[in-house]
């Protein structure tokens, strides 16, 4: 039985760039619209039957190329075969045949190119570049939450645009007493404290400070400069209110002052921000802070993968959402670490503790294991004796990480090691010989170890260690170009055809791949590379693929499309863990392109395409 024309434009209207045609435009389109059912094995379009004359839309089924160098070996539901033919005036290159039953909606090809005329939006879909392409398909994929995700309050408006009244203000000579008064009188939680006359910001005073008053026995009838937050920290007008929810998470603030010109407009409170939310970042810092035992952090770290929900159910970005996880992360380590030091006793020494690896560039999932190591400063001492006094702790803690969420890891890259359990200046000359001796296993380490930033302790040392280990690797070209070989050794999941590269699961049904080892590691390991031989200091992946062009190690519209194809993966990445964890399933790093829209699909391939774009870099600069 034909479909009937409302029926062929309901489906036009669900699928892009279709669904942004006016009304009328896309029922002219459904009407002129043929329809075409073929068998499995049978021709849809060939060469031999030059400049096409009709757009074919799939329906129905799945569409394949025989043979051929077309851009994409599969076609699925939704895409359109032929247009660039058409529009180029010329045969195909490929010839497209059915695989199982398929339905074909056929568009006259003069009234697909009125569509072009009249629609911008719609021409513009086929003209689009590698940048405009992942960024759309990045923020459509981002739009589009599952079923149970939560609906929440936005945090990617701006601060200004929260700041719905003026804020209260008063001056530093003010009363406590009388401060308090006017905050009842306000209903509002805290006064912006500004010198009188030019108004400048001298401090915020909150009923978390009045607390604190009360608490001390404190005199009400004192000034606020005496008990105010002096000069507390602000946020620009056009600043995210995600940059607000991360600095009230770091530094436990309840309020902050946001600026425009050099002056005060409001205050954004943690209560606008997380309203209508059943669990929010500030609430697990506090939380994770108040722990008072392992099983404690344990039981707070649950909240995590709905907090995630939330974040993805209202279109935080992947960036964002590794940026909340680091948080967290770095404070359970930080916590497991002040407890467990409580219940062993004071260290031998005191140390930094390391993560290398995803943890190291920020960059976990729910899915993650254990890369840390210890850095300590053994002083008079012989750096073994304090390393026999380090390890038991060292163990305990990674132990108790474990039970949090963090396995083991199963190569030991772990601070209970005696390996990465180090002095100072046994860290700087174990990084001096991986950059000197470049053997598969000094590559591997190398690949872990670069990414290193300090979690817990003092920071000092380990910015040393890093400067030192940037230098010396920024300076000896064959490290770089080991290092960029090995890197090569992670093709993008790309088909000779340059379609998907998959491989059947275990029952033989779903093709998949793996999304970590053949779609972000390209783009870790490129950028690892290039941030080394261009000084770069950022060890996070976007950071490092934005920080290129300013050190004249990548054109600015190379770094562009790597970044955004990088956060297109990690976002897929996070998405699927999220659904696997609702689901009570393992997590797993691999991914159906089969089971994607035809636009997540289509940005998927031209972000594997950029994956490979980037190693053509390494190999082009290296003669690899």
């Amino acid at each position: 039985m034909q479909p009937a024309p409302v029926e062929r434009r309901d489906f036009f209207a669900a699928h892009p760039p279709f669904d942004g045609l006016p009304a009328d435009l896309l029922m002219l389109v459904a009407e002129t619209a043929v329809v075409r059912d073929v068998a499995d094995g049978e021709c849809v379009l060939a060469p031999e039957d030059g400049p096409p004359g009709t757009l074919w839309v799939i329906a129905a089924g799945r569409v394949v190329a025989a043979s051929g160098d077309d851009s994409s070996a599969d076609r699925f539901i939704g895409e359109v075969l032929g247009v660039d033919a058409w529009r180029e005036g010329r045969a195909l290159e490929v010839t497209y045949r059915a695989a199982g039953a398929t339905r074909l909606y056929g568009i006259p090809a003069d009234m697909f190119g009125q569509c072009m005329s009249a629609d911008p939006a719609f021409a513009a879909f086929w003209d689009e570049g590698a940048v405009d392409l992942l960024a759309r398909g990045h923020h459509a994929v981002r739009q589009r939450p599952g079923d149970e995700l939560s609906r929440l309050t936005s945090l990617d408006v701006t601060l200004r645009s929260l700041c719905v009244r003026e804020p209260v203000t008063t001056s530093p000579g003010e009363s406590v007493r009388t401060a308090v008064a006017r905050m009842h009188r306000e209903r509002v939680g805290s006064l912006v404290v500004v010198a009188d006359g030019d108004g400048e910001l001298k401090g915020i005073f909150t009923l978390h400070d009045l607390r604190r008053v009360v608490a001390d026995g404190g005199d009400l009838d004192a000034p606020l400069s005496a008990v105010m937050t002096p000069s507390p920290r602000t946020l620009p007008g056009e600043a995210l209110a995600f940059e607000a929810v991360v600095l009230m998470a770091r530094h436990h603030f309840r309020h902050v002052p946001v600026v425009v010109d050099g002056q005060v407009i409001g205050v954004v409170s943690e209560r606008d921000l997380f309203a209508r939310q059943q669990v929010n970042v500030v609430q697990i810092m506090r939380a994770l802070n108040a722990a008072s035992d392992v099983s404690e952090v344990v039981a707070v770290r649950h909240g995590i993968p709905l907090l995630i929900d939330g974040l993805l159910g209202h279109g935080a970005g992947a960036e964002q959402i590794t940026r909340v996880l680091t948080l967290l992360n770095d404070r359970t380590v930080a916590r497991v670490i002040e407890l467990c030091i409580a219940t062993y006793g004071p260290p031998a020494v005191p140390f930094t503790w390391l993560a290398f690896g995803s943890e190291g560039r920020g960059e976990q999932t729910l899915h993650t294991d254990q890369d840390n190591g210890l850095l300590f400063d053994p002083g008079d001492e012989a750096p073994e004796a304090v390393r026999k006094r380090l390890l038991p702790l060292a163990h305990t803690i990674n132990i108790a990480l474990d039970r949090c969420g963090f396995t083991l890891c199963r190569g030991n890259i772990m601070a209970s090691n005696p390996a990465l359990c180090l002095s100072v200046g046994e860290w700087r000359a174990t990084f001096s010989r991986l950059i000197a001796t470049t053997t598969p296993e000094h590559l591997l380490d190398s690949s872990i170890y670069f990414d290193l930033r300090p979690v817990w302790g003092d920071t000092a040392p380990a910015m040393r260690l890093r400067a030192h280990m940037r230098e010396e690797a920024q300076h000896n070209t064959l490290f770089q170009r080991a290092l960029a070989g090995n890197a090569l050794s992670h093709r993008p999941a790309l088909g000779w055809l340059r379609g998907f590269a998959t491989e059947r699961d275990e029952e033989g049904a779903g093709r998949s791949f793996d999304l970590k080892m053949r779609g972000l590691f390209p783009f870790v390991e490129g950028a690892r590379v290039l941030a080394l031989a261009g000084g770069i200091e950022a060890t996070a992946t976007s950071e490092r693929l934005a920080a290129l062009p300013g050190a004249g190690m990548a054109s600015a519209e190379d770094a562009a499309a790597w970044g955004h194809a990088f956060a297109f993966l990690q976002f897929l990445r996070m998405q699927g863990h999220q659904a696997q964890n609702r689901a009570g399933e393992a997590l797993s790093n691999r991914i159906e392109p089969d089971g994607l829209n035809p636009l997540d699909r289509r940005v998927l391939l031209e972000a594997l395409r950029q994956g490979r774009g980037l190693q053509r870099r390494l190999a082009i600069r290296y003669q690899l």
